[in-house]
């Protein structure tokens, strides 16, 4: 959408797939590509915007309300921390990736907070992540720990790409109504109402599944500086959103809270940070 002062931004619809990550990417490279543009040599005189009266009667509007729900969106607490020890360079060293250490450091770290397996949008509960989280949480030898480690990461891998060929059923129906529009729309719209009802009652509504944790990936890319929106809470979500970069020295993550969640976020950092240190120090010796 390009404005009529020159300014112009990206809107992108999440139903067609994309992750928040691919969109700030694509909004970078369209921008990069832009100022390769040659500019014009003559200054174009853009036409007056023409201005209209809006007679808009705002005297019915429950503005406590208004304020309440607006209210029930923002967070004031410092949302961007950083984890001094988890780099790169020290993942490097132990040849572990920063989107398996992360994960798994942040699924234990919510389990020690709240006794519970959070769904995360980079996390499918499989058999060898509950034996690793066992093992753990015991008293297993290091080499142990690393079999079961990595059995854990493939296990993830293997079932993240089996759930990402799929598309969810609310989604696909979703993508199905934005194709039509008129007298055509509001007759598909009448039978997906009774169609959602059926599902429902099916139990087949598989609508907010993996949200309870939803992450971003860790790769810091050119252009893209922004790492999360602070300040506000995620209405979709049950838990957190957690925009984070792994640094050549350190991880900057940004915590945005959601409708459940009731854990200041410098608390859930520290533990973050504790929990990952000990991962680290327990699988220091790779054999």
């Amino acid at each position: 959408m390009v404005f009529g002062y020159g300014k112009a931004c990206l809107i992108l619809n999440p139903d067609t797939g994309l992750t928040g990550n691919a969109m700030m990417r694509a909004g970078a490279e369209i921008y990069r590509r832009s100022r390769a543009c040659p500019s014009p040599q003559t200054r174009i005189r853009a036409a007056a915007a023409a201005i209209q009266r809006l007679d808009w009667d705002l005297s019915a509007v429950p503005w406590v309300q208004v304020q309440k729900e607006l209210a029930d969106l923002l967070e004031p607490q410092p949302a961007t921390c950083e984890l001094a020890n988890l780099g790169q360079r020290a993942l490097d060293e132990r040849g572990l990736r920063p989107v398996e250490l992360f994960v798994l450091a942040l699924q234990l770290t919510v389990f020690r907070l709240t006794g519970q397996l959070a769904s995360m949008s980079q996390f499918i509960s499989t058999p060898e992540m509950t034996q690793f989280h066992e093992a753990f949480c015991g008293c297993v030898e290091e080499d142990g720990l690393w079999v079961r480690f990595e059995a854990a990461v493939m296990s993830q891998q293997t079932a993240c790409r089996r759930a990402r060929s799929q598309v969810a059923l609310p989604t696909a129906l979703a993508l199905f109504r934005s194709w039509h529009a008129g007298s055509r729309g509001r007759y598909v719209n009448a039978v997906f109402r009774c169609l959602a009802r059926l599902v429902r009652a099916l139990g087949l509504d598989d609508e907010g599944q993996g949200r309870d944790i939803v992450m971003s990936h860790p790769a810091v890319v050119p252009g893209v500086e922004m790492v999360g929106r602070p300040g506000v809470r995620l209405p979709y979500v049950r838990l957190f959103g957690v925009h984070y970069q792994v640094l050549e020295r350190g991880a900057r993550l940004t915590l945005m809270p959601g409708r459940e969640w009731t854990i200041p976020n410098q608390a859930l950092v520290t533990e973050l940070g504790v929990t990952a240190d000990l991962l680290l120090e327990r699988l220091a010796g790779r054999p």
